[in-house]
């Protein structure tokens, strides 16, 4: 396998998990427009700088993929590169992917908890 098909797998992994912090950044905009119970502030605080740092940290590596994979020539770079630098990457990108799929599992679980929550205290007032 050469550098440009690893560098590709790469991408895919960073763009994968790209796709699903945009999911939760779009939800947690959605939400703060939403009042929320004082508790539970800081919780939705501390999930958006989780997902804002897991997006951020994404873009270097989406730029290294992408300028390995159309301008190899140009960075000087081996052809095969250290099997250890391969899985040091692959690495990298499955705990981006799974980190950020464990992050929007969070906010689907939360959005349900909370219908629930709202559900209940409206049969619980109806019933007073």
């Amino acid at each position: 396998m050469d550098i440009k098909q690893i560098a590709a797998i790469l991408l895919v992994g960073h763009l994968i998990s790209g796709l699903f912090i945009l999911l939760v950044l779009h939800r947690q905009r959605q939400l703060f427009k939403q009042p929320i119970v004082p508790e539970a502030v800081v919780f939705r605080k501390v999930l958006f700088g989780i997902a804002l740092v897991i997006f951020l940290g994404n873009f270097l590596p989406i730029i290294i993929d992408v300028l390995t994979i159309v301008a190899q020539d140009s960075l000087q770079r081996e052809d095969s590169p250290s099997t250890i630098n391969i899985f040091y990457s692959i690495s990298n990108a499955m705990v981006a992917i799974t980190s950020s799929i464990f992050i929007w599992l969070l906010y689907r679980l939360a959005g349900r908890t909370a219908r629930t929550t709202e559900e209940n205290i409206i049969i619980a007032l109806e019933k007073k």
